[in-house]
């Protein structure tokens, strides 16, 4: 029972951690979106998700041409996002 309890404290933590990792990409991500589409009012509305898998950011967007623009943006992006995170090695933009 309490090699249980114990394994659920562990992930409990792990998951907290994981979720502020998540909260910092996620303000980092909009803010780096702004920067670079700033001639836009609000280029982040044409994201409908995005996610950090394998040290690749994988971006789904509601529009066809904004998915262009990102994959054509995708190093500045790249540069700007890893100048706080060291671990974002590359983005797929679907």
């Amino acid at each position: 029972m309490d090699e249980l309890k114990n394994k659920f404290i562990q992930l409990k933590k792990t998951l907290s951690v994981q979720s502020e990792e998540s909260k910092k990409l996620n303000k980092q991500f909009k803010k780096v979106i702004s920067l670079i589409f700033n001639d836009q009012k609000t280029p982040e509305k044409y994201v409908r998700d995005f996610y950090l898998k394998s040290g690749k950011i994988i971006v789904f967007t509601t529009n066809k041409s904004f998915a262009n623009e990102l994959f054509l943006r995708r190093q500045g992006i790249l540069e700007e996002l890893n100048k706080e995170n060291k671990e974002i090695s590359d983005m797929i933009v679907k």
